[in-house]
């Protein structure tokens, strides 16, 4: 059995007289299809590490600061993100190692750090910092300097200290924004 109805001739004959001359349409309305344009590549994107360089201030001392573990996030970010990123279960995907600089040079190696990671669209790095352990005085500078200038960086939504199988108060996870 056919899916289609056979037409009869008298049907056939009876729809033709009813109808009539038949004239096809132009259709010239309608645009023909066209492959949509491919997509353009985004433009490079200057060095910007003068921007992020005019938000570190070495003045800028948080409230909320702790002495040994660093903590920081921005609001919006959810509780589960931070505990991933405490335990060091988001891959990181680059790591910067602060040891032995200076604070000016750490600062400058941060930057461009930061500015490169930016660019790339890293979300999850490392910052190795130290403990301060062979400073002047035993004071980790460079861990209270990174602190700050990483809450003063807006493409940094969070960071925390890492657990001690990846340097414990040493080292920072970060989370880094999308462009």
């Amino acid at each position: 059995m056919s899916k289609r109805n056979k037409i009869s001739i008298e049907d056939s004959r009876l729809f033709r007289e009813n109808i009539g001359q038949v004239k096809p349409v132009k259709q010239d309305h309608i645009a023909p299809f066209r492959k949509p344009p491919s997509p353009r590549p985004r433009p490079v994107e200057h060095f910007i590490s003068d921007i992020i360089q005019d938000r570190f201030s070495d003045e800028y001392e948080p409230a909320d600061a702790h002495p040994n573990e660093l903590w920081f996030s921005r609001t919006g970010i959810q509780h589960n993100t931070l505990r991933r990123l405490k335990s060091g279960r988001f891959n990181n995907t680059a790591t910067l190692d602060l040891h032995g600089l200076t604070v000016p040079d750490a600062r400058q190696t941060l930057l461009e750090f930061l500015n490169h990671c930016y660019r790339l669209e890293l979300r999850f790095i490392r910052i190795i910092h130290g403990k301060g352990h062979h400073s002047h005085n035993g004071q980790a500078k460079l861990k209270h300097k990174v602190d700050n200038w990483l809450r003063q960086c807006h493409e940094v939504l969070a960071f925390c200290s890492t657990d001690r199988a990846h340097g414990g108060t040493g080292a920072v996870n970060v989370l880094l924004r999308t462009r």
